[in-house]
């Protein structure tokens, strides 16, 4: 005879029942079976005529001493569970358990597995405390009779981590479930066993909005049942529904419909529409119709699935409570406010009742409520029922107002899960809107520390988060917060915090990259864990990137794979790190921006550094020089500045060549005006501040700001000539040496970043893109000769890297040199690395914008280097120029800056370099990149050489060549320090001149002597 085991989240396949009548006939181990088969299936009344008859016969037969009659009355209890009898259920559960203790023994499996289902009734009972315990001490007896590879002790692991999650313990279940994780990997992964693990750690990191790792551990637990259990199955019906869960989360509406309907009919083939599985189905159709506007169709598909749930199990149920959200979400959504509140108060009745005020779905319910009360305008029930949130969720005693030291508290209270501090974010989003309805100083103050509360904890929250999806989402949530700060605040009265607060959310993840190094530098942690953790986060770029280019189901699927054990690796060497480094953990994720006092010690006389930052029709400005600091408001509505900035690049990249053209003058006015409109708006209110010493600018853009070169800003309107002098405009780059950055954290640290250590030399590489060999062109992917076949040759890149070649000591490449694998080789050794070639942005995926080499049929590398690549290279050069199109543009990310080929050099290391807004010409390039090099030599440093190369070009242009089209697009990035150069003679020919001529006069001298 067989106990059913339970366990969080375990699927079971479908059997046909055998014959029902005459129970007198049938034997102990059928009507086991039978009731087995029954309850899988969901038939509980049946099955529960099949537990109370075998319970009753063994008992007549065999007396109430004997191991049947435990078992049946185990099974009793458990269909007495369903039933919602839970009283009854613990005492048969009591009454098993003791049998099996004295017939069996406390080590044989039915007294465990009767044990672990009494645990799971205390659990849904919500006596957690007592549900713990007893989980907890079958744990031990399993680990220390049977060891930790049998399947009971998996099971337990898995049911204390839904308890766990189901009491919003996150942070508890994660470590619980990797371990099940890797003892069922021994059994091999195509196995149901495997896939159940999949499904549990994915369901954690769905509830934990870990939603990048949930996919991938979904999508490959989906694969397995459809090989292992068919498609056909209650199992595979499963892994879609929380598929279509996830999908619903990410707002990806078409997928998540499509599998909740699979879903449904898998469902309903199964167990008919009076089952819970049904109206789970329904009510998760409902919530999808309802966030769609379908209020109708929503409201219909719910009320049946309450109907469903009644039938089953009652109202006093966890799920009877998700549909009845869903249907006050409806009524909500459709203004019928006095239904919505009802079902709100229901709701959270029975959430308190059955799940306790310590679990996040009653905070959520509480929220509800306090949205609710606002919308309707009844303030000061939303600010209570918003405090009750606040209340329920920390672990000290609070009363219902706003000070420092409740905040205080809240910033470094321990939390139960990543979702009671989402549920804590809404009743502080609700706060400080009733706050803002009131526009006084006392407000502001409590609004001021509302956002500081609502920052921290976001930032708190994101770090347990792997996917960097999941962390620029979480980013761009907390910008919000961000922006309500530098709305509310008098930003030159707490110009420090503002500027804390705005440098917290620029560049974030490159910040952490970055003290991530800095914290392997200070060997706060071995060298083995270094290197491990740097190569788990380089293949985890790589298989990413593999999974996008990926086109068969089969290669996704076994990618996946890859990646989730690639996530376990990395999870596990987290939580080590952290429980044994808590100073590494610290540096890594905490001390990842600068203060305004460091960066005013940094920055020079000569030196003054701008950051934007675009908010809801304001443009916020920070300038900070070495003694001085200024911020400003200035209104633009967020549409203007948008198409002004569509209208200025397109004056730089659309412009007539000819004079008599009609056009010719009607673009040189829309390029005048826009770029006098720039500079009025943008530099000129805050450059009156500064002094007159200062003539370099460091520029943090924001948003599209950080697709504009603003050296080519006029300082003024020029009058309208009879010819156009493009050479002698008023730019800003005749006052000002301009470099850009990400953030002025990163600005700092690149300028602080100790000498690489190089070879001072050069490695320059000019590409050649004459066409493949087509009896070796098989040997690349068709989208890769596609784009390759795309490419025109760039006559003047080879006379560009043979000029440096001529001057400068270094490696030289062209025509077939100029190859992946030679770049590869040696790219870690040189000071400066120049490369002139095609370079391709992808914007819906910027981690495959690619750089093309030289193709030469290489068997290992394909010649086009994607920013994935370039991210996981170290690299140690002072500077890298490219000398290509668009590698400085790319797709705006809140949190994360521009997503360019830029970007991945800065995550390989490199402290500066000076690369391209659009595409370039080749000949104004080569022109401007020869004096930049020359300049370089001289001792100028990386913005004046560039700003000086560029000043060159223009004056001796002349004409329409002399257009910002063809000087501006190259702008530096980073610090701007000057660097060495080798020569490839220690003297210039000038200076072997003079010596031969001294050498002359002193023989002369000396004859005459």
């Amino acid at each position: 005879m067989k106990i059913i085991l339970l366990v969080g989240l375990v699927q079971v396949g479908f059997y046909s029942p055998a014959n029902q009548n005459n129970l007198e006939h049938l034997s102990f181990k059928e009507l086991d079976s039978i009731f087995i088969i029954l309850f899988s299936e969901g038939d509980y009344k049946m099955a529960y005529n099949y537990a109370q008859f075998g319970r009753k016969k063994a008992l007549a037969e065999l007396g109430n001493k004997d191991s049947i009659y435990a078992n049946f009355t185990s099974n009793f209890a458990l269909i007495n569970k369903k039933f919602g009898n839970y009283q009854i259920a613990e005492k048969l559960y009591d009454e098993a358990a003791k049998l099996m203790a004295s017939i069996l023994g406390e080590e044989h499996l039915d007294y465990l597995t009767t044990i672990n289902n009494l645990a799971n009734l205390n659990k849904h009972m919500g006596y957690y405390d007592k549900a713990d315990s007893l989980y907890k001490n079958i744990l031990d007896k399993q680990a220390k009779s049977s060891g930790k590879n049998q399947q009971i002790y998996i099971t337990l692991l898995n049911n204390l981590a839904s308890l766990y999650q189901e009491t919003g313990q996150y942070n508890e279940a994660e470590p619980l479930l990797l371990e099940s994780l890797a003892i069922r990997t021994d059994l091999g992964k195509q196995n149901p066993i495997y896939a159940i693990a999949l499904n549990n750690l994915g369901f954690l990191y769905y509830k934990m909005q870990r939603y990048e790792e949930a996919e991938t551990l979904f999508l490959e637990n989906l694969n397995i049942r459809a090989k292992t259990m068919g498609k056909e199955s209650l199992a595979y019906a499963s892994s879609l529904n929380n598929l279509a869960l996830l999908y619903f989360e990410m707002r990806r509406f078409k997928e998540s419909e499509e599998f909740y309907l699979e879903t449904l009919n898998t469902r309903i083939r199964i167990f008919g529409k009076k089952n819970m599985q049904y109206a789970i189905s329904m009510n998760n159709l409902a919530a999808l119709y309802n966030e769609q506007g379908k209020y109708e169709i929503a409201e219909n598909q719910v009320k049946k699935s309450l109907v469903a749930i009644r039938h089953v199990v009652g109202e006093n149920h966890d799920v009877y409570a998700n549909s009845l959200n869903t249907l006050a979400h409806i009524n909500f959504a459709s203004k019928d406010f006095s239904n919505s509140e009802a079902n709100y108060l229901k709701l959270a009745t029975i959430n308190l009742k059955t799940l306790g005020k310590n679990h996040p779905n009653y905070a959520n319910s509480l929220n509800n409520l306090a949205r609710l009360y606002f919308e309707i305008g009844q303030y000061k029930k939303a600010w209570n029922y918003a405090h009750s949130v606040i209340a329920s969720i920390s672990p000290y005693p609070l009363k219902p107002k706003i000070d420092s030291t409740q905040i205080k508290l809240l910033k470094f209270a321990p939390y139960n899960s990543n979702r009671h501090l989402i549920e804590l974010d809404k009743a502080l989003v609700c706060l400080y809107d009733i706050l803002a309805l009131k526009k006084d100083t006392s407000n502001k103050h409590k609004q001021a520390l509302i956002v500081d509360l609502a920052i921290h904890l976001l930032h708190r929250n994101k770090i347990g988060f792997l996917g960097e999806k999941d962390k620029l989402r979480l980013l761009s949530e907390s910008h919000n917060w961000m922006l309500r700060s530098l709305y509310i605040l008098d930003l030159n009265h707490h110009f420090n915090k503002a500027f804390r607060n705005i440098e917290f959310h620029k560049s974030n993840l490159l910040m952490e990259a970055n003290s991530t190094n800095r914290a392997y530098q200070l060997a706060i942690i071995p060298d083995s864990l270094a290197i491990k953790e740097k190569n788990l986060k380089n293949n985890q770029r790589a298989l990413q990137a593999a999974l996008i280019k990926a086109k068969l189901s089969t290669q996704k699927d076994s990618i996946r794979g890859l990646l989730n054990d690639l996530h376990f690796q990395i999870n596990s060497l987290k939580f080590l790190i952290e429980d044994k480094y808590p100073k590494f953990a610290k540096i890594k994720y905490w001390d990842i921006s600068t203060t305004v006092a460091e960066l005013q010690s940094t920055l020079s006389n000569q030196e003054a550094l701008i950051e934007y930052v675009l908010g809801d029709s304001i443009v916020y400005i920070f300038y900070i020089a070495n003694n001085a600091k200024k911020a400003l408001k200035i209104p633009i509505p967020t549409d203007t500045l948008r198409r002004r900035i569509q209208l200025f690049r397109k004056s730089l990249s659309d412009f007539s060549q000819s004079p008599k053209n009609m056009q010719f003058f009607k673009k040189f006015q829309s390029y005048i005006q826009n770029a006098n409109w720039f500079y009025d708006k943008l530099l000129k209110p805050v450059l009156r501040y500064h002094n007159s010493n200062i003539n370099q600018l460091i520029i943090i853009p924001d948003g599209e700001l950080g697709h504009l070169p603003f050296e080519s800003f006029l300082t003024s309107m020029p009058p309208s000539p009879a010819t156009p002098i493009y050479a002698k405009l008023p730019y800003l780059i005749n006052k000002y040496a301009i470099s850009y950055h990400s953030s002025a954290s990163l600005w700092k640290e690149n300028n602080d970043m100790p000498k690489k250590n190089n070879n001072g030399q050069l490695l320059a590489m000019a590409a050649h893109y004459a066409n493949m060999d087509s009896m070796n062109s098989y040997m690349r992917l068709p989208v890769n000769r596609r784009l390759r076949a795309k490419l025109n040759p760039i006559p003047a890149a080879k006379f560009e890297v043979e000029i440096l070649a001529n001057e400068f000591k270094g490696i030289f490449c062209f025509d077939t040199l100029a190859t992946e694998r030679i770049f590869k080789k040696n790219a870690k050794n040189f000071g400066i690395i120049h490369l002139a070639m095609h370079g391709m942005l992808n914007k819906q995926f910027p981690t495959l914008s690619s750089l093309f080499f030289t193709e030469d049929n290489d068997s290992i590398e394909n010649n086009i280097l994607q920013a994935y690549e370039i991210s996981r290279l170290d690299l140690n050069a002072d500077l890298v120029v490219l000398s290509a199109c668009e590698t400085g543009y790319g797709r705006f990310e809140r949190g994360n800056g521009i997503a360019s080929l830029a970007r991945a050099f800065m995550f390989a290391g490199v402290p500066s370099l000076v690369v391209s807004l659009w595409q370039v010409d080749d000949l104004a390039t080569s022109k401007i990149m020869r004096k930049f090099y020359e300049n370089l030599t001289n001792g100028l440093n990386k913005t004046d050489a560039l700003r000086q190369a560029k000043l060159n070009y223009i004056h001796q242009a002349g004409g329409i060549n002399a257009h910002p089209a063809y000087w501006s697009p190259f702008i530096q990035i980073g610090n701007s320090k000057p660097i060495e150069i080798q020569r490839k003679y220690a003297y210039a020919p000038w200076y072997a001149g003079i010596l031969v001529m001294f050498l002359v006069i002193v023989l002369i001298f000396w004859k005459r002597r």
